[in-house]
């Protein structure tokens, strides 16, 4: 199978920003790379993101994300029993990492039915 792209642009009037996106998806290895740029027209902000995944095996996917603001994050996901996962995830702003810099760590399991 041949990777895909897929490109979209999302305009979101409550929020009043607009959102352009780009994926490029490997099918063979659930392997994905993105990029998104949000504009927002309340106060000019931009923001660029850029984020990957990829399948370690059948039952165990990563995904690591990072953005303009410095902000970093990853998980990674494994099913034990069908519909049951075991996920791990972190955040950390790496542009306070001499300061005192925030970082987060999730544990969290959920069995669907």
């Amino acid at each position: 199978m041949s990777p895909s792209s897929t490109q979209s642009i999302d305009l979101s009037l409550p929020r009043e920003e607009v959102l352009f996106s780009n994926h490029l998806v490997s099918p063979l290895t659930a392997t994905a790379v993105g990029a998104e740029l949000t504009h927002s027209f309340t106060n000019g902000d931009n923001a660029m993101t850029f984020g990957t995944q990829h399948l370690l095996d059948p039952l165990t996917l990563v995904k690591a994300r990072f953005n303009n603001y410095g902000m970093a994050s990853a998980l990674i996901q494994h099913e034990w029993r069908p519909k049951s996962f075991f996920t791990i995830s972190g955040e950390v702003d790496t542009k306070a990492i001499e300061k005192s810099s925030t970082s987060h760590f999730t544990y969290m399991m959920h069995v669907l039915k």
